[in-house]
């Protein structure tokens, strides 16, 4: 059965589907991401890993090639909670509701398209006490939809291609003087400054890396509104490819990161991690932290996917102490 899902977002939306695409391989089934030309990169590299099959994607201009291969798929399945801004189509089919399914089916030539049921979990926020867990719909989608177990390593890349990711890596840390140096990442924020760490709290990281004997380097994206590196962090921002990325992750001793797609491609490498932020991920069927794995440092007091912080509560979210990192990566010891 040939399967794809349309993962219309980011790197961590992709990544959470790992147990849904892992299990449907698994089960001997053709599974695949849709998604735009954008996320090519990324799907290539989950494709070269051994996590999926070949992408199907999106162009804006020539539509037709992507539906003519989406007409040879059995199932077309579509997340819950997505923002549809990659395709109107699919927004107007998500609005349709009930009647989305046949009139997709139509429009597209499907055999068959299906939206994926919410699974949400309690949060810490007094603006949104429960969220949307794409990571457990998908996997409640693998067991109810298709009948096949849940298993939690499908939460990770395969063993195989970490090995490949760490050796490619390789150079690109003995440039940096990395090569058998213990070192941990640092994944400040995506882009500007609403969803960042302040330099105070990364101070306090690279501090407690420093009494561990292990440099701080920082990952991610740079351009004109990233933020300069903090004093002491050793700024190896840019564009490396998701497998240098990878490996990076994979040789660190720990990662300390706000939410967001590296943050999953961190944990996806079976490294230790600690995040200051957000509920999204679950380490089984029914918790959404990762046990001896993953720590949540503390769920900030308000919703940022909504509304964006407030500068009120901002500083008093991030206001963590040494003891507090420390206590945060003890957890994972």
């Amino acid at each position: 059965m040939n399967v794809a899902l349309y993962a219309w977002s980011g790197l961590g939306d992709a990544l959470m589907a790992l147990p849904l695409l892992q299990g449907l391989k698994a089960a001997g089934h053709d599974a695949a991401l849709a998604g735009n030309e954008s996320m090519r990169p990324f799907y290539n590299f989950l494709a070269e890993a051994g996590v999926c099959g070949e992408p199907l994607i999106y162009q804006s201009r020539t539509p037709s090639s992507w539906a003519a291969r989406l007409r040879d798929l059995d199932i077309l399945l579509l997340p819950p909670d997505a923002h549809w801004k990659d395709h109107k189509a699919l927004a107007s089919f998500k609005a349709a509701g009930i009647l989305a399914r046949p009139v997709l089916r139509a429009a597209l030539g499907l055999k068959d398209a299906r939206f994926i049921a919410e699974a949400r979990v309690k949060t810490r926020s007094s603006k949104a006490p429960e969220a949307v867990n794409l990571a457990l719909s998908y996997a409640r989608c693998l067991e109810e939809r298709f009948s096949l177990p849940f298993k939690k390593d499908f939460l990770f890349l395969p063993e195989t291609a970490l090995e490949r990711a760490r050796g490619e890596a390789l150079p690109r840390l003995m440039e940096a003087g990395f090569s058998q140096e213990p070192y941990a990442a640092l994944y400040r924020a995506t882009k500007g400054k609403t969803r960042d760490l302040p330099e105070a709290l990364i101070r306090k990281i690279s501090e407690f890396c420093t009494a561990k004997g292990w440099r701080l380097i920082e990952v991610g994206g740079s351009g004109p509104e990233a933020p300069t590196p903090c004093p002491g962090v050793l700024d190896w921002r840019g564009q490396l490819n998701f497998w240098e990325l990878a490996g990076v992750f994979g040789r660190a001793r720990m990662v300390f990161s706000i939410d967001g797609g590296l943050l999953h491609l961190a944990l996806a490498c079976r490294t230790k991690t600690v995040s200051v932020w957000g509920p999204t991920i679950p380490e089984s069927r029914t918790n959404p932290q990762f046990s001896g794995h993953y720590a949540l440092c503390r769920y900030l007091p308000f919703q940022p996917y909504l509304d964006g912080p407030q500068p009120t509560n901002a500083a008093q979210a991030f206001d963590f102490s040494a003891a507090d990192i420390a206590r945060a990566a003890q957890a994972l010891a």
